[in-house]
């Protein structure tokens, strides 16, 4: 068998890339069941085989370039992670790993652990994320506490899955995650700040160096956590003086603005009887002009009929005779000129 074929049995990678195929990363004797075993870059492979080590498999995966894992073997692998990885212990073994694929096949491995595990959780995936960590915690405390080791270790494990999925990506304060864990934690009867003081004190006590500078690495944390509210406390106060002057200054502004609105009230009450007695005036006189006009019509009308329209008719009939009467035409066209001249000049008196 060639050296870079997998061996029967085995999924090779679907995963094709320009020019000369890289060869097939081979496991060394701590990362693989055998010597000289190759490592194959897919899902199925990793959690099909527990002898697969978690570094092995991100090595190889890195090695081929993948970019991203096929939708075959991503959804197969999601369907069967009941079963192939039950304490979801193979899952939290790949955070924090690189490359991409991995990192997010991670989160979609918490998702599908979220519907399967917490499906009552899955509904408020879109709040805000400390109220869903809350949730997610809330509903972790009775497998966090099982007497069932495979179901707390899964609890634990699903826990550790849903936190680093928030605060990567969804901006989820450690802050915020520590005292969303410490929430759920049954409070002992009688518990005080005494007590917690002591308690505090004794594990520090049993605590290595390792230990205590992952601890003093939390209390930094908080440190810095307590100096910012202490400044947005300070802010808030400042920014509440400020709007207290604002206030008053508005009010003042206000009893102002009040006297003023009270005088345009007046101004435009009196606009307006202003305007509807203009309007009422405008009318008036549009009527009176209309009847202007209809007695001007009536009067021009009986002029063109008594006083412009028979000496034009006479005219015309002489006009008319063979041989035409001039001098009688002239003289009733005279008249016709001497009425239209009588009536433009009483027009302009």
């Amino acid at each position: 068998m060639p050296e870079n074929e997998p061996k029967p049995g085995e999924t090779a990678p679907d995963t094709v890339r320009k020019g000369k195929p890289k060869p097939t990363v081979l496991a060394s004797d701590s990362d693989a069941p055998s010597e000289g075993t190759p490592v194959v870059p897919r899902l199925s492979a990793y959690y099909s085989d527990a002898r697969v080590k978690p570094a092995a498999f991100v090595k190889a995966v890195r090695a081929e370039k993948i970019r991203s894992f096929d939708s075959e073997d991503v959804s197969g692998a999601a369907q069967r992670l009941g079963e192939t990885d039950p304490t979801l212990a193979r899952t939290v073994a790949l955070l924090g790993k690189e490359p991409e694929p991995v990192a997010r096949w991670v989160v979609d491995a918490t998702k599908v652990s979220l519907n399967l595990y917490l499906p009552d959780a899955v509904s408020g995936e879109h709040e805000a994320a400390k109220s869903f960590f809350d949730r997610v915690v809330r509903m972790s405390a009775e497998g966090l506490a099982a007497k069932d080791k495979q179901r707390r270790a899964r609890a634990q494990n699903l826990l550790r899955l849903v936190l680093s999925w928030l605060i990567g990506q969804r901006n989820l304060s450690p802050t915020d995650a520590l005292l969303s864990v410490r929430k759920a934690k049954k409070k002992k009867d009688g518990e005080t700040a005494s007590s917690l003081n002591r308690d505090a004190a004794r594990l520090l006590g049993r605590a290595k160096l390792n230990q205590l500078l992952n601890l003093s690495l939390i209390a930094a944390l908080f440190e810095s956590a307590i100096a910012q509210e202490a400044k947005e406390r300070r802010e808030v106060f400042s920014s509440l003086a400020g709007l207290q002057d604002r206030i008053a200054s508005l009010e003042t502004e206000l009893q102002t603005t009040g006297a003023e609105l009270k005088r345009t009230n007046e101004d435009r009450t009196r606009l307006t009887n202003e305007l509807v007695a203009a309007q009422k005036k405008l009318r008036d006189e549009k009527e009176l002009r209309a009847l202007d006009r209809t007695r001007q019509a009536g009067r021009f009308r009986g002029f063109l009929a008594e006083r412009l329209s028979p000496p034009l008719s006479d005219a015309r009939d002489a006009l008319d005779f063979d041989p035409p009467v001039v001098d009688a035409a002239r003289q009733r066209i005279e008249m016709a000129i001497t009425a239209i001249v009588g009536v433009a000049e009483n027009s302009n008196e």
